[in-house]
């Protein structure tokens, strides 16, 4: 099962969202504006309506206070982590030490967060390709964006982890026709009843939560090493790694096809992989 819902905000003034299961609407940004749509649109939503926050590089707890005071307690919040221009020109680039202050402070007013909007691209090119513990701590999922021309499918780019976290939700389009206007849309796999879950307890059975999350070869590591690493035979890794992603990729069937015919063993160094295409394995949270 999964579930596909729009996100939107008052660029999408007069969309029709009736018979709509599921509508994240722009609540808030920075410290000063809110969506004068943003009631409308999320209770418009049959089954789950939830917010969302622009995080500005700016004060971030300033910008948790006025969030709260538009969201409230009772409705969960995706935090949107991303690059935008102030009015002045002057460029914004919040960091995850912003989102960390912006999540710690919002939950001391008794708000509801567990989701982030961290494009791969904003992760990667505007703030160092960080490690992404801060939002796994803080029971925090990951939401990627990744439009690829062929669309959404169930083994497609956007679900690809980073940072050491493995995207919940991936937001496949940016331009979907919808009710005659053209949205972001997102996928995640499971029902309205489990994403609701998620957004307002931060439960289910992700990778995140679980302990299970994607390892990227760097050409210094061996299979044997990394099952020792995260606590798994060599052959276990293998088969999670294809029970997840299915074919392996062009690095990691190269060298299993070496180990299968001598040519190399479980000892040597699998060589380097890169984030995109490359070096992929599914293992244990241990390493």
């Amino acid at each position: 099962m999964t579930t596909r819902y729009p996100d939107i905000s008052h660029f999408q003034a007069g969309l029709d969202l009736s018979g709509t299961d599921v509508i994240c609407a722009k609540a808030t940004q920075g410290t000063g504006y809110t969506n004068p749509l943003y009631e409308h649109q999320v209770r418009a939503a049959a089954q789950l309506g939830f917010g969302y926050h622009f995080l500005e590089s700016r004060h971030p707890q300033d910008q948790a206070d006025h969030c709260f005071q538009v969201v409230g307690r009772d409705r969960g919040l995706m935090l949107d982590i991303e690059f935008t221009v102030y009015p002045n020109g002057t460029p914004s680039n919040p960091n995850m030490d912003d989102a960390y202050s912006f999540i710690d402070r919002y939950r001391t007013h008794g708000g509801i967060v567990h989701l982030a909007y961290l494009p791969h691209w904003y992760w990667h090119d505007h703030i160092g390709a960080p490690d992404l513990q801060g939002l796994r701590d803080r029971n925090v999922y990951l939401v990627s964006s990744e439009y690829p021309s062929a669309g959404y499918s169930s083994d497609g780019p956007g679900w690809d982890g980073y940072g050491g976290s493995n995207p919940l939700i991936w937001q496949y389009s940016s331009k979907q026709l919808y009710h005659g206007f053209a949205v972001d849309f997102n996928a995640f796999k499971g029902t309205v009843a489990e994403l609701r879950s998620i957004v307002l307890n931060g439960k289910r059975g992700d990778p995140v939560a679980t302990g299970w999350r994607t390892w990227y070869t760097k050409g210094g590591t061996s299979l044997e090493e990394i099952g020792v690493a995260v606590g798994m035979a060599p052959a276990s890794i293998l088969r999670r790694t294809v029970e997840k992603f299915g074919p392996f990729d062009d690095v990691i069937s190269q060298y299993v096809n070496d180990v299968m015919t001598g040519a190399k063993t479980h000892a040597d160094k699998i060589p380097a992989g890169d984030e995109k295409t490359t070096g992929r394995l599914w293992v244990r949270d241990g390493g």
